[in-house]
């Protein structure tokens, strides 16, 4: 629209000029920079408004090589195993759903529920954490709650 009929529509201030006008909203950002640190993602992203780069992810390139495993996905429980499940819910939007709303809205947050299958064999007497292999990823974009929960405990009870 501001390409068409050349009025601005866009505009951004960071958090040092929003600051200058309002000292409770200064106070806020500090502690948040205390808490999360200058260089954190989400301060760059929320407060200075900047990009990230490198894949627009959270993790390091270290963190995310550190992820990479020779695993394979596993769409059943292996007799035996142990699993864990991470649940992230999205917000409930209006409109269109899954691929659809994926290439329309590419930024659109997902319903994601990832599986770990814990391996006990590999732990010290110092570490005593299980290693976790990411074994599959479920996601669903732009579901309603309500005709999502019974997939979700579909797939934590049965898979």
């Amino acid at each position: 629209l501001e390409r068409r009929d050349g009025i601005k529509c866009h505009f951004s201030y960071d958090w040092q000029e929003i600051a200058k006008y309002n000292p409770d909203y200064l106070a806020y950002v500090e502690v948040e920079r205390e808490r999360l640190g200058e260089n954190h993602p989400l301060f760059l992203t929320q407060y200075r408004l900047l990009p990230i780069h490198g894949g627009g992810g959270y993790l390091s390139p270290q963190q995310r090589a550190q992820l990479n495993g020779e695993h394979t996905r596993k769409h059943r429980p292996g007799r035996g195993k142990v699993y864990v499940a991470g649940i992230d819910l999205a917000g409930e939007v209006e409109g269109e759903e899954g691929a659809l709303l994926r290439a329309l809205k590419p930024r659109q947050d997902s319903t994601v529920i990832t599986i770990g299958e814990l391996d006990f064999s590999t732990g010290d007497g110092i570490q005593k954490q299980p290693r976790i292999y990411i074994v599959e990823h479920y996601w669903w974009t732009g579901r309603k709650h309500a005709e999502l929960y019974p997939q979700l405990i579909d797939v934590l009870k049965n898979v």
